[in-house]
């Protein structure tokens, strides 16, 4: 009876520190902020397509052209937009009319894009983080 209670004893200490060395484990394998760790950033996504449309012949602008060559440009500040400097990103439409920037970490740009023909847009979009946005520009 002595040895059995022994043995109960022994395999009862066992399963304790399985079970401490196993929260261990486990609360190590915990992420957690510490200090001196710089989080990932959970970019944004957004796609431009730049496109034309003839309003003479297509009114309501259901079939339009792509336009390849435009270049985007990306801004963080409106006032940065103004003075063309500095610019956060920067893209060339492709041949079907769009570009996309996938590491976008401000929650809002300002978006100047200049067309081929030397003609200049501008315009705002938001970009929450994790989110794909899309901007399409179609010009008459």
């Amino acid at each position: 009876m002595k040895a059995l209670l022994h043995h109960s004893c022994f395999f009862s200490s066992l399963r304790n520190a399985f079970l401490l060395a196993l929260l261990l484990l486990l609360s190590a394998c915990t992420k957690k902020d510490r200090p001196g760790e710089v989080p990932l950033p959970n970019y944004a996504q957004l796609e431009v397509t730049v496109s034309r449309c003839s309003p003479a012949t297509d009114p309501f602008c259901e079939n339009t052209e792509p336009i390849s060559g435009a270049a985007v440009f990306l801004f963080t500040h409106e006032q940065f937009q103004q003075y063309g400097d500095p610019i956060a990103h920067q893209a060339s439409t492709a041949a079907t009319g769009r570009c996309t920037f996938s590491t976008l970490d401000a929650p809002e740009y300002w978006v100047t894009i200049l067309l081929p023909d030397g003609e200049s847009l501008k315009t705002t979009i938001k970009t929450p983080a994790g989110s794909k946005s899309y901007l399409p520009v179609v010009v008459e």
